[in-house]
């Protein structure tokens, strides 16, 4: 490979989807937090057949994420409902917390990317590749001794993170391996 790095890091993507931190209020259409209320095994078997997106769930009740609209069909069924805020469902003792502050939320994700790319140009590209479902950029950077070229006869590597709501570390790895 006559002087290239021998292990080329091809692409990193952070994928920036649905973040917990993010400011639920800013988005349209946007989900209600509820607690639901369970009077059997059968009801639990409905929430889920339902595809609720599951929060929590102990006995006796079940946090989920939906529209009013699919909330409001378990209600006329004769569950009792709950609705919350985001800080009833979030745990308050991990919020709280000092080092909380160190996880990067969407904007300092862009931002650190951003500073990235403008740092190390010569090995660092970003790209958007695509969109969220909030309309945010989903990012990509590919970090390279040629990130602008695609060069089929070199090994490559691909890091993914924050593909699942609620992981905040999932986006930590990737931007550590980042930089």
């Amino acid at each position: 490979m006559k002087g290239k790095i021998s292990l080329t890091l091809w692409i990193f993507v952070v994928f920036i989807g649905l973040i917990v931190v993010c400011d639920a209020e800013a988005l349209p259409d946007q989900p209600t937090l509820a607690k639901i209320y369970l009077r059997n095994q059968n009801d639990v078997k409905e929430i889920v057949a339902m595809g609720f997106d599951v929060i929590e769930f102990k006995p006796g009740f079940i946090k989920v994420l939906a529209s009013r609209e699919q909330i409001s069909l378990l209600e006329r069924s004769g569950l009792k409902v709950e609705y919350l805020s985001l800080s009833e469902v979030v745990d308050e003792s991990v919020v709280g917390k000092a080092d909380a502050g160190l996880y990067h939320n969407y904007t300092e994700t862009v931002d650190e990317l951003r500073q990235i790319e403008a740092s190390h140009g010569n090995i660092a590209k970003l790209f958007v590749i695509g969109k969220s479902i909030q309309g945010r950029d989903i990012l990509a950077i590919k970090i390279s001794d040629n990130p602008a070229v695609e060069e089929a006869e070199e090994p490559e590597v691909l890091y993914m993170g924050c593909h699942h709501a609620r992981e905040w570390i999932s986006v930590e790895i990737p931007m550590h391996l980042a930089n």
